[in-house]
């Protein structure tokens, strides 16, 4: 028998603020249907927080909530049978934090982790490469209305076609609230 309870793993786009032009792109895995009441997921991502003397970029895993209210949108990029350690260890030795190189940003990251991930049969792959599904995804997140309901509606997901589809990340505060 199969386990349909498999973590999912999404390309999340994470809203920059007023003065930030596009988004901020992270890995986040999650089991299906996430608690709300703790933090039972992991995002991965590449930040260059300030740093004296110029732009340091470096691999940051977290353990975090499946919805922050910086987080705009998220594409599934499929299920996986494998753990938080196995997938981190593997981005940290495998996906390079590129320093020196002015254009390099997050998405450059996710892309390449993506493609670690697929190479190693963590996910599926993919229909199209990752930059292609993370237009795709930047395009949905474009669609994306903040609204006075959104905070409190599940996080707007599409698939890897950019399609939207049922959410299982959901308001933490709404879902504290209905239990």
């Amino acid at each position: 028998m199969f386990n349909r309870n498999k973590d999912r793993l999404y390309l999340a786009y994470y809203y920059r603020g007023a003065a930030g032009k596009g988004y901020h792109v992270a890995l986040l895995l999650t089991p299906k249907n996430p608690s709300q009441e703790v933090s039972n997921c992991y995002q991965y991502h590449a930040t260059n927080p300030p740093a004296p003397g110029g732009q340091v970029w470096k691999f940051q895993p977290l353990r975090v909530p499946p919805r922050t209210d910086k987080l705009l949108a998220a594409l599934l990029l499929g299920k996986t049978e494998h753990d938080n350690k196995t997938i981190e260890n593997l981005l940290l030795e495998q996906v390079p934090v590129v320093q020196g190189d002015p254009v390099w940003r997050c998405r450059h990251w996710c892309w390449n982790a993506i493609q670690t991930l697929i190479d190693h049969g963590i996910i599926a792959p993919l229909d199209g490469t990752p930059q292609e599904v993370w237009q795709r995804g930047i395009d949905f997140a474009s669609t994306v209305v903040l609204d006075s309901n959104f905070f409190s509606s599940p996080v707007p997901t599409c698939d890897q076609h950019g399609v939207r589809i049922d959410s299982e990340l959901v308001d933490p505060i709404a879902a504290v609230e209905e239990s």
